[in-house]
């Protein structure tokens, strides 16, 4: 009977051991998880109730993942998979150059084919927009577009002169949008983005005028747009009763960029402009900036409480001189406003322009002794002079002239499509900024740490007959663009797209002309009414996107591209630990008894190493928050091949080998090979990528949009998956000092 009993818990033992992964059990064993080959999501192959015992069994609360994700389900982290604040499966992504960390080190794009790529960061070294991709979206008169990546992600929210919401995004090679809200109103509108009841879902906050298309109006009505669950939006009415009242009457042009909720504000641990919501009062709500018509910028305070959106009078903040009515008596325009932390002090300036006058002037943001942003001087009501003057403007008789500051502004290039020609055909379109901004944007385009100015124009009744830089003579041109494969001249002036990057070192400007976008398909006239920068793709370079909701009722996307380059030393990739107790980087093996080790870890690598040596440390046990790392040397004849989903660069490492007292390895199923390592038993999985690029013939220098000359690599490392998986061995159940009675 004793005997039976004892052959009985052998038994039982052998069974716990093999329902706890087997003995080398791979793949199939409990805890692993399986990916589902797309890179974009993980499937628990493992039923709960088991997932919970091995867990347990494990002595750890999470098991991260077995399988890495490239980009992870973060947003953004599709952007920058370094940054250690969001739930990346990353711990480090970064670049050495004279032992100094290169931010932005790393970056995700997302290729034609939809697979996510993780590579090296790039400066852009060139600003060479793609022919803008001419979508129709089906006629929905889109007339205002926004987007703001930490509540839309790659997504834009568009709204109709009817005020029906319409969700813009990349579809594969095309840009498409689906209507969300229907609504029946009529009117002149202005509109916003953003998170106003603080729930993380995007809001848009639209502003109606009764205007007849020739003048602006007092706003006769405001309305927040609501965002619930699905994609849902509900309508609440804005009191605007005090909006016409003494200082503060706000006068709004229709479709133009009058109204702005966030800003581009500069982050210093990050390295990088992130997205900041507007908040004049400091009080944690997002408010709302409004340029009005008559040459004034107002803050719109957000007295919300809970889901209820409510908002207070507006509070004049400048007088900016940027009045609309002062380039011809016969026509009202509108002001328009962006939003940015310009001059990397923390605190949100602005820069002002006009539908109906060359004139574009930035103030720097200030605070007062209660914490609130003010503009100008100290007295908001008295026009204050702008910090800086780009562009300016005067009348001359019945010349309109648009005068350059060449202290801020230092040239301007044409570099829009070879198809548009001067009015004679023979040679580039004039590239001078002419005025007419429908909508500016302040972003980093070219990634390198100063803001940049995108413009797009209406311009269809102003334009200049004569321009003057700096102090020169005046000069007449023609503002006439002739489209050489429609041969046709485009006499009407409208769609123009301005792109001026500013210079780090200088803190001058260069000004782009991007093209005139002036013909659509169907020979319609195209003006841009509304415009904002987006993410269609996912990664990091952002896209611009202009409306012309009226004319041509169609979306231009701007898709980025051109020649980039960053200079490092070493790029460095180092993974979280992805088996971990309690969520942080403690060895799991400690907390376990020594009952469970990850005997050996597979890495199947796709993507290029592009010739540059390249070294994969990969550890099963960490010592005080110090992965204990095998470092693998990858021999050269491996590095100059692509690597594949079907032909992955393999990488075995065996941490507890039974016929060695040393951690060996093999390479794409190679011979084995031993390392001067001890074995080790630990139950944590991390690995760690080094490129080395600091190779000379690795290196190139190139010349910035800027005019500086930067040493930038001519080669690169894409890699477009990371796989891991392990063999666990758990020990067997042991039964001690037992004793057979007879």
């Amino acid at each position: 009977m004793i005997r039976l009993l004892i052959v009985s818990f052998v038994i039982i033992g052998f069974v716990i051991f093999i329902a706890k992964g087997g003995m080398s059990a791979q793949k199939d064993a409990i805890g692993f998880l399986m990916n589902d080959s797309a890179y974009t999501t993980f499937v628990n192959q493992i039923p709960p109730t088991q997932m919970n015992n091995y867990l347990n069994f494990l002595g750890v609360n999470n098991l991260r993942f077995a399988t890495i994700n490239l980009p992870s389900s973060d947003q953004n982290n599709t952007i920058y998979p370094f940054n250690i604040v969001n739930n990346s499966t990353l711990r480090l992504a970064e670049a050495i150059l004279n032992n100094s960390v290169v931010g932005n080190a790393w970056e995700i794009n997302v290729d034609n084919n939809n697979n996510s790529i993780l590579t090296f960061s790039r400066i852009i070294n060139d600003i060479n927009f793609q022919q803008p991709l001419l979508t129709n979206p089906g006629g929905n008169y889109i007339a205002t577009i926004s987007w703001d990546p930490n509540i839309s992600g790659s997504t834009a929210w568009g709204i109709a002169y009817s005020r029906s919401i319409y969700k813009v995004y990349k579809n594969g090679a095309n840009i498409v949008s689906e209507q969300k809200y229907t609504d029946n109103e009529i009117g002149g509108i202005s509109s916003a983005i953003g998170d106003f009841n603080n729930d993380g879902k995007a809001d848009l906050f639209v502003i109606k005028t009764n205007e007849n298309n020739q003048s602006p109006t007092s706003v006769s009505e405001a309305a927040i747009f609501i965002q619930g669950n699905n994609e849902t939006f509900s309508k609440n009415i804005i009191n605007t009763s005090s909006w016409n009242q003494g200082q503060t009457k706000v006068d709004i042009k229709w479709t133009a960029g009058s109204i702005v909720s966030n800003f581009q504000k500069y982050d210093t641990n990050l390295r990088k402009y992130i997205t900041e919501k507007f908040d004049y009062n400091n009080d944690g709500k997002q408010d709302i900036l409004i340029a009005s018509a008559d040459g004034a910028v107002y803050a719109l305070p957000n007295q919300s409480q809970g889901n209820t959106i409510s908002f207070g009078s507006p509070i004049k903040l400048v007088t900016t001189g940027v009045k609309t009515k002062d380039m011809d008596d016969t026509f009202n325009g509108a002001q328009v406003i962006s939003a940015g932390d310009i001059n990397k002090d923390g605190i949100v300036d602005i820069i002002v322009g006009s539908t109906d006058s060359p004139k574009l002037y930035i103030y720097h943001g200030k605070l007062d002794n209660q914490g609130r942003i003010y503009f100008g001087g100290n007295n908001p009501n008295n026009q204050s002079s702008p910090d800086v003057i780009l562009y300016d403007g005067q009348i001359s008789g019945s010349q309109k002239i648009v005068q350059r500051n060449n202290n801020t502004v230092e040239s301007s290039e044409y570099r829009g499509p070879n198809t548009q020609r001067n009015s004679s055909g023979n040679g580039e379109p004039l590239s001078e900024y002419t005025g007419g901004a429908t909508n500016i944007v302040l972003a980093d385009i070219n990634r390198d740490g100063e803001l940049d100015i995108l413009i797009a124009t209406d311009n269809w009744h102003f334009y200049p007959t004569h321009y003057r830089i700096g102090n020169g003579t005046n000069q007449t041109f023609d503002l006439s663009i002739r489209h050489t494969d429609r041969n046709a001249t485009i006499s009407k002036v409208g769609g123009r797209v301005f792109f001026m990057v500013r210079n780090p070192t200088t803190g001058r400007y260069k000004n782009y002309f991007l093209g005139q976008y002036a013909i659509t398909t169907d020979n319609q006239n195209a003006d841009f009414d509304n415009a904002t920068i987006a993410n269609f793709s996912g990664s990091t370079s952002l896209d611009f996107i202009a409306t012309d909701g009226n004319h041509a009722q169609t979306l231009f996307t701007f898709l980025q591209a051109g020649n980039m380059y960053t200079n490092a030393d070493r790029f460095i990739i180092e993974s979280k630990d992805l088996i971990a107790k309690g969520g942080t980087s403690a060895n799991s093996f400690d907390f376990n008894s020594n009952s469970f080790y990850i005997k050996s870890i597979t890495l199947r690598i796709t993507g290029s190493f592009n010739g540059i040596p390249t070294s994969i440390m990969v550890a099963n046990r960490i010592e005080n928050n110090n992965p204990l790392y095998t470092t693998i040397q990858i021999p050269n004849n491996f590095l100059n091949t692509v690597y594949n989903s079907t032909n992955p660069l393999t990488i075995d490492i065996d941490f507890y080998p039974t016929n060695s007292n040393n951690t060996m390895f093999r390479i794409n199923n190679g011979a084995w090979q031993t390392l001067s390592q001890n074995r080790t038993r630990g139950a944590s999985i991390v690995y760690r990528m080094e490129f080395d690029t600091s190779n000379p013939s690795f290196k190139t220098n190139v010349n910035t949009l800027t005019g500086q000359t930067i040493t930038g690599l001519n080669r690169t490392v894409e890699i477009r998956g990371i796989q891991v998986s392990y063999q666990a061995h758990p020990q067997p159940l042991k039964i001690r000092n037992w004793k057979e009675v007879r």
